[in-house]
């Protein structure tokens, strides 16, 4: 299976770092969920093909795609010992508490 450089814990760290609320304003108060994004890491560990699976709306799914889209190289996935692309689905949860305007 492809990895994140670092592993589980890193992904997580990279997504706290990265991920943002829009700054238009949103349909309404509390807006959370999760965006479900798919994309190939490919034999390179280049990200590519990246496309949301199940969204929230417009515009957490866009700000989910844009980070996706900048992550680092991942560890390629690999079978017999030879690098190979795999298809990955990541869960990106976007929570709002009613003091905060940041994002998880």
């Amino acid at each position: 299976m492809a990895e994140f450089p670092g592993g589980l814990d890193s992904l997580n760290s990279y997504l706290q770092r990265n991920l943002h609320y829009p700054n238009a304003p949103l349909p309404w108060p509390g807006l959370k969920g999760k965006v479900f994004v798919s994309f190939t890491v490919l034999r390179t560990g280049q990200i590519a093909h990246a496309h949301v699976e199940r969204g929230v709306n417009p515009k957490l799914d866009a700000e989910a795609l844009r980070v996706v889209r900048a992550m680092p190289a991942w560890k390629p996935g690999e079978q017999f010992g030879q690098p190979v692309a795999i298809v990955y689905t990541l869960p990106i949860t976007f929570l709002l508490d009613a003091d905060t305007t940041g994002s998880q």
